[in-house]
């Protein structure tokens, strides 16, 4: 039967996962156990094709996913293993049989984010995409309140007929908060959860106070092109639920219709996605 410590050498992803090795054909009943994996007890001995299984807990999509590619690898290195001592009974030397069974050998490595977190995935896009959202509906609200109610006129004429000073005297509080939160995630991921940030944190937050001025700029273009509270915030919605899946970092953009390549410019998550890219990720400086 193999032994655990066989089985983490070959897999040293696995080390840091309990691994449940058995020789039954009952999968144990362990809540906290992310992987079985079932051996014969005369595997070894036996004539037929030796059969060996491994179960893995999907509860946690990407852990299981990770873990399953991991498994799936230590079972095929089990198998030219197999064929390796096949290959040496024949008369093949070492370089000719590992020559057979792996002809390319492929080095792969994570870039950026080495750990495979999926927290660092996520949350550098997601937080700032929930941010958007919720400065695409206050913008709408707050103008389309003033349609709504019949104020427009009265706050057109508190700021002396200008539109540029009733809009300014509307939003600029909103930015003031709004650009306090964005600075709020971005200290708790890049100071406290210490995210990879390579350019440092303060190009991160000029990169969030521009995601919020240009939210709010679609928020005005919102409302301004449907002029009615309810169809107002159905656009904003829209539009802000859109952006998670055209900004490109759940599906690179470079692979969709061009229309669609197009479309993505106008939405303020596309672009921050690419600061954050260029300068987290990648350090670029700020004048690229």
């Amino acid at each position: 039967m193999l032994s655990r410590r066989r089985v983490l050498l070959l897999v040293p992803a696995l080390l840091t996962t309990k691994v449940v090795l058995s020789s039954v054909t009952r999968i144990p009943a362990q809540k906290k156990s992310r992987i079985a994996l079932i051996i014969s007890e005369h595997w070894k001995r036996s004539q037929r094709q030796p059969k060996v299984s491994f179960y893995t807990n999907y509860s946690y999509l990407i852990a299981g996913s990770l873990l399953f590619r991991d498994m799936k690898m230590m079972g095929e290195l089990t198998a030219g293993s197999a064929t390796r001592s096949i290959l040496y009974a024949r008369g093949a030397t070492e370089d000719q049989a590992m020559g057979f069974l792996q002809p390319i050998v492929i080095d792969t490595h994570a870039l950026h984010n080495p750990w495979l977190n999926y927290s660092v995935y996520l949350c550098n896009t997601l937080i700032p995409g929930i941010l958007m959202l919720l400065i695409f509906m206050v913008t709408v609200y707050s103008i389309g309140t003033e349609i709504k109610d019949r104020t427009a006129r009265e706050w057109l004429r508190m700021s002396n007929n200008s539109i540029y000073i009733a809009l300014a005297g509307k939003l600029i509080p909103h930015t003031v908060v709004f650009f306090i939160m964005g600075v709020f995630y971005n200290v708790y991921l890049y100071g406290f959860l210490h995210f990879p940030c390579n350019s440092g944190i303060l190009p991160m937050i000029f990169a969030t106070f521009c995601l919020v001025l240009a939210s709010q700029c679609c928020g005005v273009v919102m409302i301004g092109t449907l002029p009615t509270l309810r169809l107002g915030l159905s656009f904003a919605s829209l539009w802000g639920v859109i952006s998670f899946s055209i900004s490109g970092f759940s599906y690179p953009v470079m692979a969709m219709n061009p229309a669609l390549q197009a479309l993505s410019n106008l939405f303020p998550l596309r672009h921050y996605f690419l600061i954050y890219v260029d300068q987290a990720l990648n350090g670029y400086s700020m004048a690229y």
